[in-house]
């Protein structure tokens, strides 16, 4: 896994460890079967783009306006994850 993908990993995975059935079952194992909402990276001809899937038939919307190269997207995905954490812990406080 590149570090990229390690990043929209932890968007999917780590920023909602706490969050049970929907992402977590009981047992604290991921739930897979929940696609909706869930973050991928496309790597599709000319570059990379973010997109979240939007339903159970594996419709996608892209965030961002244009595809990027790995570069971009790599700085892309850390301002989406630093701005979700903090959303995150800002909904935590109130």
């Amino acid at each position: 896994m590149t570090e990229l993908e390690d990043k929209i990993d932890f968007i999917n995975h780590g920023l909602f460890a706490d969050v049970k059935g929907k992402y977590y079952t009981e047992d604290g194992a991921f739930n897979e079967s929940n696609y909706k909402n869930k973050f991928v990276l496309s790597k599709i001809h000319s570059g990379y783009q973010l997109e979240m899937i939007v339903n159970d038939g594996g419709g996608v919307r892209e965030i961002g306006y244009y595809r990027k190269t790995a570069r971009e997207m790599y700085f892309f995905v850390d301002g989406f994850r630093l701005g979700m954490v903090q959303a995150k812990n800002t909904l935590e406080l109130i």
